[in-house]
């Protein structure tokens, strides 16, 4: 993996813009798992999962 430095407004918003994609393409995979789970068969997973798809979501949200 090279780096590169941001040199203006632009190259900052194709970056911001790339982690967000990130972000958003592992929300279906959370998901996917948690809903494989059958009910009532492990709560603490469902639970951790839950979480960590919602704070994407949010991560996601301006403001």
């Amino acid at each position: 993996m090279s780096l590169h430095k941001i040199k203006n407004i632009d190259d900052l918003h194709r970056y911001i813009y790339a982690a967000m994609q990130l972000e958003h393409a592992t929300i279906p995979l959370y998901l996917t798992a948690l809903y494989s789970i059958k009910p009532g068969t492990n709560a603490e997973a469902m639970h951790i999962l839950r979480v960590i798809a919602v704070e994407k979501m949010l991560r996601g949200c301006p403001g």
